[in-house]
């Protein structure tokens, strides 16, 4: 019980730093999203967000905001990227390695969607393709869903039948701890400085 009650206090403060955040980066961002945006237009034109629909905390579809990478329509069969995808495009490639392609989530951040950190938002394919891998996947769902989490600091992204177990596994022993949430974003600011990553 006093567990619980510690999380559940947690994540009052945490909700808050989340606002604080958000907010704090995006007044300050501003100016580099409108360059991205720019970009994004010039080589492949509007849209320059890419929207999609994901699972949330408790299974709650909400739609994620991320700059474009790819070109339009690249992905409506939903198919995972690879090294050297042709279909990403050039302003993509950067937006990806230094994953400010993420930035627009902050939005979803400040409508409550998502945390800054947290377990990994999946898309709808990918969260029925852990239900018939994982049992008792509905475990991940216990907490909000973040920008950044343990699976992404790990680089265990890929889609095969042990990555989606490994990402499963990192997810789902996440809980929120001001300590655990420090560590986490300690560790993203490295993955993000050393270029790692898609």
């Amino acid at each position: 019980m006093k567990h619980s009650a510690h999380v559940g206090n947690y994540m009052l403060v945490k909700r808050a730093m989340d606002i604080i955040g958000a907010t704090s980066a995006l007044v300050l961002l501003l100016p580099v999203m409108i360059v991205i945006a720019i970009a994004i237009k010039i080589t492949d034109g509007c849209p320059v967000v890419y929207c999609q629909r994901r699972l949330g905390r408790f299974r709650e579809p909400f739609t994620i905001y991320k700059f474009r990478t790819m070109h339009r329509g690249a992905d409506s069969k939903g198919q995972g990227t690879q090294p050297n995808d042709p279909r990403v495009i050039a302003a993509g490639r950067v937006l990806r390695h230094t994953h400010l392609d993420n930035l627009p989530q902050l939005i979803n951040v400040l409508q409550g969607k998502m945390s800054i950190l947290g377990p990994q938002a999946h898309s709808l394919a990918m969260c029925r393709t852990i239900d018939e891998l994982v049992p008792d996947a509905s475990r991940r769902y216990r907490y909000t869903p973040g920008v950044t989490g343990p699976a992404q600091v790990a680089e265990c992204l890929d889609h095969t039948t042990e990555g989606v177990q490994k990402n499963f596994d990192l997810d789902v022993k996440y809980t929120p701890t001001f300590l655990g949430d420090l560590s986490l974003m300690i560790r993203t600011v490295l993955v993000v400085l050393q270029g790692k990553g898609e």
